[in-house]
């Protein structure tokens, strides 16, 4: 059993994967904004079989995130091994020069500086339990694409963070790994989405992320790439 921390666990990808977690029996911590459909989730996941499931309300953003997580994770008390999914998202998708230095922002936020900051607090915790921290990425970073210039930088930051933690704690037994998905069929797109019926469904990119977390300790996936059966859209 693990205790496994999810954020943007509300919806799509975080939703799923918290799910099939807590099948699994792990003890877990969901993070999202949204609290109504947070608490959904956490109904789901002890129904399914999940020991203990807190949640927390909460923007990843905020100047007490941190904090808070590590709170909560002294009350439900952390097993012998911890987990970190970055799974929180945000995007906007269109011409850059007509987005507003708000919405640029809140992409860098949300997708860069949130995660690496959640992971330096709860670095101690992991390097003690020789946990593993998975990051979900985006095939921006293999591909590129005109219109989401603030989000692609954002996940080639995020990859670049993650092989550099990786590299530099390796020899301590913390794993770090990065999950790349194709085009997701998730809220991400809005309503506008084009395309939905050749997109990866949230359940599958969950199920790829949850095979890389009961991957041997004895080995480390830097990264899985997962990609529509036609193609990149």
């Amino acid at each position: 059993m693990k205790t496994v921390i999810v954020t943007g666990a509300s919806s799509g990808i975080g939703r799923e994967l918290s799910l099939l977690l807590a099948e699994k029996g792990n003890k877990l911590l969901l993070i999202a904004r949204r609290a109504e459909e947070l608490s959904q989730v956490q109904e789901l996941c002890l129904k399914a079989g999940s020991p203990n499931c807190a949640v927390e309300a909460m923007d990843v953003t905020a100047s007490n995130a941190a904090e808070q997580v590590a709170s909560v994770l002294d009350w439900i008390g952390a097993s012998s091994s911890l987990v970190l999914v970055h799974g929180a998202g945000i995007a906007e998708f269109g011409s850059f020069a007509e987005q507003s230095s708000t919405s640029v922002r809140r992409q860098l936020d949300v997708l860069l500086t949130a995660p690496i900051m959640l992971t330096q607090a709860l670095l101690p915790r992991l390097l003690q339990s020789h946990g593993h921290v998975v990051f979900v990425g985006s095939i921006a970073t293999r591909n590129v694409f005109s219109g989401a210039e603030a989000y692609s930088a954002a996940k080639w930051g995020l990859l670049g963070f993650a092989k550099s933690l990786s590299e530099g704690h390796r020899r301590s037994g913390l794993r770090v790994s990065t999950v790349t998905p194709g085009a997701t069929d998730t809220e991400l797109w809005g309503v506008e989405a084009p395309r939905r019926g050749d997109m990866l469904s949230a359940r599958l990119v969950a199920e790829a992320i949850l095979s890389v977390i009961e991957s041997p300790e004895n080995a480390v996936i830097d990264e899985l790439v997962v990609t529509p059966p036609k193609g990149v859209l």
